[in-house]
């Protein structure tokens, strides 16, 4: 069985990992790569769906209708981070030319639950989606995208974020959100955003514009990083389910995430 499908459009070309939890490993625009390729730590490099959380969750601990659940916290002690799907293997689904899905039944605690990740290019355009369908039991669940940008690319200028939120979450002393609010700081982030009046941008000067368009009414940005900017949209912030911001999933319910990213040359 191949752990790489390749899609492609006029403009776009696309190869998703199944080994790396359906991770966009390549992402080029015309001669541009924008993903950024394999680092150390799976939390790094390419662009990858979270399911079913997205963001840290503190200590692991997953607040539930059946009390706390333990998650792993392997990939950043102390905490939960990320979703399920990160570091594991993911099934084919449908495919075409220009079209992928792939999917994966999920482990304790979300046994019986499933993930679907699809995307669709047509010319210059990404329509990344992402579903969760719940168990037999209630759970809270949320999802997001974690794209991981290069901050240069073969040419033009170093990448500019438009960041177009009205206000920000206030983080505690582990970087958590705290469920209160406040105006936008400068960068660098690692922030969580919401109330966007507008899509957010990248715009890498002399080479290209991506605007990124969501339902999502969340988003978490990081600059922190030499190599790579991140621009997350999430259904709710991280360690949502502590802050009472993601109800609990009934069985059987199902909840989407969708990503539209725009390309055009700057």
């Amino acid at each position: 069985m191949t752990n790489n499908v390749s899609i492609a459009s006029t403009d776009l070309n696309v190869s998703i990992d199944l080994a790396n939890g359906g991770r966009l490993s390549s992402v080029k625009w015309r001669d541009l790569e924008l993903a950024v390729a394999h680092r150390e730590s799976p939390l790094s490099w390419g662009w990858y769906p979270m399911a079913p959380w997205a963001g840290r969750i503190g200590r692991g601990d997953l607040d539930t209708p059946h009390g706390i659940e333990k998650l792993p916290t392997h990939l950043l002690p102390p905490n939960a981070i990320h979703g399920l799907l990160i570091d594991g293997q993911i099934n084919l689904g449908a495919t075409s030319d220009h079209e992928a899905m792939v999917w994966c039944d999920l482990p304790a605690p979300y046994e019986g639950g499933r993930v679907e990740q699809r995307v669709v290019l047509a010319d210059s355009m990404m329509t990344w989606s992402l579903s969760y369908r719940n168990g037999a039991r209630p759970m809270p669940a949320w999802l997001g995208f974690h794209p991981w940008f290069r901050r240069t690319l073969s040419r033009g200028a170093e990448v500019e974020i438009t960041n177009p939120a009205t206000f920000m979450m206030t983080l505690d002393e582990e970087g958590l959100p705290n469920g209160k609010i406040q105006g936008l700081t400068l960068p660098p982030w690692d922030d969580v955003f919401g109330g966007m009046l507008d899509a957010p941008t990248l715009n890498w000067p002399g080479a290209l514009k991506v605007t990124c368009l969501s339902n999502a009414p969340w988003w978490v940005i990081y600059t922190h990083d030499p190599e790579g900017v991140c621009v997350e949209p999430q259904t709710a912030p991280p360690h949502a389910a502590a802050l009472g911001l993601s109800p609990a999933l009934a069985p059987g319910q199902e909840i989407r995430l969708e990503y539209r990213l725009s390309f055009q040359s700057a």
